[in-house]
């Protein structure tokens, strides 16, 4: 268990009517907030009656309920920092960045700093910075090691209004990815339910019994031998939802160390020289790009369209391919 969590193993012997789950926990452990208690639900981390919970489950007396949780405090408050930023757009309302591989977008347990959230506060703070000053926060997120479009909201006004496109689909996102084998068809739409792994507290994967709908529409755009270039739309927005959805049907993301097999691609494996050294690989994380992200304004009501090119990564391991696995 990991330094400042504390597992918990009680038996509920008083309850409100009618006390959801979350809302029961939050009221137990009051250091933490109900939001809290949800997305620990979310991420497995809580059973009842050695069962995976759902937050709108309704405590009753008699229930057994396990949950793990860190005890350690948080920061209080996102330090700005200064780093690089690949700007796509901005003006006073929000702020759209190429996010690169390897960048953790928000704070949190083991990376507290050099984050994007930190770097887009940092810049907001210039005099230079269209609005000025700001209180800049995530709308959506992109794992640390996928690149590409990000938007951030730059003040606590227009923040719901961004964020309402995503929950109500009303945002247009739009992926690139290398995968793991060719597809049989030149389209489809993979619609699997996920939830929290059973086992691995940070993994997703297709939940028959408590996952939520998720869909992901997905087009082949070049095919190779054992790999195929795709292009992908999430009608839903679950978290990992396009890795474990081409992983469940089969073609993981190329060099998915979660969901897939392989952590780096060589030139050599592409040739079939299994004694050629190694050398630089092609790419080394996983090979999913967000490459165009559609809403409308929240001021103006305008229909805006970012669009973040392919990184170098993908770009090499791409002329790879065409070079050396072109489909037969």
């Amino acid at each position: 268990m990991s330094e400042g969590h504390q597992q918990f193993d009680f038996t509920v012997r008083r309850a409100p009517l009618h006390s959801r789950l979350d809302a029961y926990l939050a009221a137990r452990f009051k250091t933490r907030s109900r939001t809290f208690f949800q997305k620990l639900i979310d991420q497995g981390e809580v059973q009842v009656n050695s069962s995976p919970a759902k937050r709108h489950h309704e405590v009753k007396v008699g229930d057994r309920i396990q949950l793990t949780m860190n005890l350690a405090p948080a920061p209080s408050r996102v330090q700005p920092e200064e780093m690089p930023l690949d700007i796509l757009y901005e003006d006073d309302t929000m702020i759209v960045i190429n996010k690169p591989p390897g960048v953790v977008v928000h704070p949190a347990k083991g990376h507290w700093h050099g984050t994007l959230i930190n770097a887009v506060l940092h810049h907001c703070q210039r005099p230079d910075a269209a609005g000025g000053p700001s209180h800049a926060k995530v709308v959506h997120r992109l794992d640390r090691d996928t690149s590409g479009v990000l938007l951030f909201a730059k003040n606590p006004g227009t923040h719901p209004a961004i964020a309402s496109q995503f929950e109500r689909r009303q945002a247009h996102k739009s992926y690139l990815a290398i995968a793991e084998g060719s597809f049989k068809s030149a389209e489809g739409t993979i619609d699997l339910p996920l939830g929290p792994h059973l086992f691995h507290r940070f993994k997703v994967t297709v939940r028959a019994d408590v996952g939520r709908e998720s869909i992901t529409d997905y087009r082949v755009l070049e095919r190779f031998d054992g790999y195929s270039f795709l292009a992908l739309s999430p009608r839903t927005g679950r978290g990992h939802q396009i890795r474990v959805h081409l992983a469940a049907a089969g073609h993981p993301v190329l060099c998915d160390r979660v969901y897939g097999a392989r952590v780096a691609l060589y030139r050599a494996d592409l040739a079939g020289d299994v004694l050629a050294p190694g050398g630089e690989p092609l790419i080394s994380r996983q090979a999913l790009h967000a490459h165009k992200l559609s809403i409308r304004h929240p001021v103006s009501g305008e229909r805006l369209e970012f669009t973040a090119p392919l990184p170098q990564d993908m770009t090499t391991a791409l002329a790879a391919l065409r070079a050396l696995r072109l489909d037969p």
